[in-house]
């Protein structure tokens, strides 16, 4: 499509520049092929074509391949496309990330950073959608685990099921929420992140270990010390896991080792407490 509009916009600048063939006129042609080039990519950018202005720019680039002004729009306006394209494959922290880098580049030119704001917003605010419906979705998950396993009122005090359910809702609310929204790719973000996940880590340990104490009291000495040997298999893996998440953080483009290491133990152990409360719903209600 780009393609496609670079070509028509070389046919529409070249347009009445004449088929002349004197020499001397041939400099003053393409003069003015870059000068309309220029002004129809300036003006592409006030109205938000970021493609149309990348063809305007590349066109005026190839008229006069040293001119500096027409370099640095191509190349910001290509950085500026793939923060375009990231959003729209969804991929928004990784869109955050790229236009926050350009953004804090001291060469930036005024028209370019505006379009790059407006997706920096439109990236924030459909990754901020697309978390609500995640956390909804698992708010709706807890709830319905909760409904299909409900025991009469009489019994309600008994049900740790319920009161274990509703504990899990609230660190999602309080800790997990809070800490998705530290913008990790800002400078001196990472130690906000390594202490907001570290305070969820916390909070799901904490509920992990009550619900494995519950059971404990609940469950018959034989089906308990197969669990109690499969828990102790399973910490074993879940640090394993913080491990390579801290390995693999090294060599790609994501999050700081430390950061990545104290996120896979909370999220490792927020899945042990939804397995545990799905496994052995009917027990804890009892």
């Amino acid at each position: 499509m780009r393609k496609l509009s670079y070509i028509i916009l070389v046919g529409a600048l070249l347009a009445g520049c004449g088929n002349s063939e004197e020499p001397k006129k041939s400099a003053e042609s393409a003069n003015s092929t870059y000068t309309k080039a220029v002004e129809q990519g300036k003006l592409a950018l006030t109205d938000g074509d970021i493609d149309k202005a990348l063809a305007s720019f590349e066109l005026a680039l190839d008229e006069k391949p040293e001119d500096s002004q027409a370099k640095n729009y191509v190349t910001q306006l290509k950085k500026t496309k793939e923060i375009e394209n990231l959003i729209d494959d969804k991929e928004y922290k990784k869109a955050i990330k790229q236009a926050n880098g350009l953004l804090d580049s001291t060469d930036i030119l005024n028209s370019v950073s505006g379009q790059v704001e407006n997706l920096r917003q439109e990236a924030k605010k459909k990754q901020g959608k697309e978390l609500a419906a995640k956390t909804k979705k698992e708010q709706a998950s807890s709830s319905n685990i909760s409904t299909s396993q409900s025991q009469p009122q009489t019994q309600t005090r008994n049900n740790m099921y319920q009161v274990y359910s509703n504990r899990a809702s609230s660190i999602v609310t309080n800790y997990d929420n809070l800490a998705a929204m530290i913008d990790g790719t800002t400078q001196g973000s990472e130690d906000k992140m390594i202490n907001a996940e570290n305070a969820r880590y916390a909070q799901w340990d904490a509920l992990l270990n009550d619900i494995y104490g519950t059971l404990k009291t609940k469950l018959p000495a034989s089906d308990f010390n197969n669990l109690r040997n499969y828990q102790r298999q399973w910490i074993n893996g879940r640090d394993a896991t913080a491990d390579r998440a801290s390995i693999d953080a090294e060599s790609m483009d994501s999050y700081t080792p430390k950061v990545s290491h104290a996120m896979s133990l909370a999220e490792v152990t927020k899945e042990r407490c939804y397995e545990l409360l799905n496994d052995y719903a009917a027990q804890l209600q009892r």
